[in-house]
């Protein structure tokens, strides 16, 4: 497609021929047309996910006479996770991805994701490879205070290591999530 309404979904096929089949094999697609011109300008975490299966998860409420709600069952579902940028892209790699989190994935509408590689990957590409982990973050939008709080805080405070982060884009399987921000998953190592 060159032309459509941004975020408007799709619905299309494409016959191929391969050259040992008589017969022609129809694909059919749906996807989200998207202006990329329309998107912020930011990096775009592309995950597909096996089957296009959305990671599950149950919510549990507390006990009576307490507050609060919890995430448990979140199993993880295999993926391929894809970083460009500028129509380029820079990482690609194969994981999976789970809803992260307790209550923070009952507060708002759009899930954070816990990614978890098969290979140590640096998603926020610092050309080091001390900084490779196979564990990844990606924390909604709507954090953006709380998080650039707490990181002036623990500016000011001196820490010596803080987590590295870039907001992004994110799409997974041909669905717009949103902004979020992609974060480096809090470990022990060498460097932090």
């Amino acid at each position: 497609f060159v032309a459509g309404k941004h975020g408007e979904r799709y619905t299309f096929s494409m016959s191929a021929k391969e050259s040992d089949v008589s017969e022609d094999i129809i694909y059919e697609q749906s996807a989200l047309f998207l202006d990329y011109e329309k998107l912020p300008d930011l990096p775009i975490v592309n995950i597909l996910t096996q089957n296009e299966e959305m990671p599950a998860y149950t919510v549990i409420n507390a006990p009576e006479g307490y507050m609060g709600q919890s995430v448990v069952d979140n199993e993880y579902v295999s993926a391929k996770i894809t970083v460009s940028e500028n129509g380029r892209n820079r990482v690609l790699s194969s994981g999976k991805i789970r809803i992260r989190g307790n209550t923070s994935a009952t507060s708002f509408e759009k899930k954070p994701f816990k990614i978890k590689f098969d290979k140590p990957v640096d998603l926020l590409e610092r050309e080091n490879e001390t900084h490779a982990d196979t564990e990844w973050l990606l924390l909604a939008g709507e954090y953006s205070f709380i998080i650039e709080s707490g990181m002036r805080t623990a500016e000011i405070c001196g820490m010596e290591w803080q987590p590295q982060f870039r907001p992004v884009n994110v799409m997974i399987n041909g669905q717009w999530q949103g902004y979020y921000y992609l974060f480096e998953n809090i470990t022990v190592g060498p460097h932090r």
